[in-house]
């Protein structure tokens, strides 16, 4: 079974629909994704975050959300650095050809160290990945990026996602 290196997306006005790449060492898969489907996908990433992470299991009902938004900020810092740095390896700009499939079902089975991410489509294609933790938390603040680049107005009241997007304090940007 051959997996997927490269998963990337966009956002085609025309269609006011999302464009994923699924990008494989041989070949690219796409899909397009209605809003409607990303904003259950949204809502379901982070539910699953939230219901499966070992140690918020063990922090007080009290300190949870603040444990997961500290998660999610640590799982997303790293990509802040990485785009003020040097550019890696870029993958050819190539999509499979149109017409795309419609993706209609995401399924995430939670696994001991990672999570399984199954896309299906209409047409019955059907992609399977294999994501950590990080990547995950990395996957659904991309997808909220770009709904909100589309102008899609998706904001869930999903309230750790709330507290996530709130200006952060860190210790060197206090006014002395």
């Amino acid at each position: 079974m051959t997996t997927v290196n490269t998963l990337r997306m966009g956002f085609l006005e025309a269609e006011d629909r999302f464009l994923v790449d699924f990008v494989y060492a041989d070949h690219c898969l796409s899909m397009l994704i209605t809003r409607r489907i990303i904003r259950r996908v949204i809502q379901g990433i982070a539910q699953v975050l939230a219901q499966s992470s070992p140690v918020i299991a063990r922090v007080p009902a009290s300190h949870k959300t603040e444990v997961l938004v500290w998660e999610h900020l640590s799982a997303i810092q790293p990509e802040a650095e990485a785009a003020g740095g040097e550019g890696g390896e870029k993958t050819p700009a190539l999509h499979s050809p149109q017409p795309w499939q419609l993706l209609t079902k995401l399924d995430i089975n939670t696994l001991p160290n990672s999570f399984s991410l199954r896309f299906e489509s209409r047409g019955g294609t059907v992609v399977d990945m294999s994501m950590s933790r990080p990547e995950l938390h990395r996957l659904l603040a991309s997808l909220r990026q770009l709904a909100r680049h589309s102008e899609w107005d998706l904001d869930t009241e999903i309230g750790w996602l709330v507290e996530a997007d709130a200006p952060q304090m860190h210790p060197g940007s206090l006014a002395s």
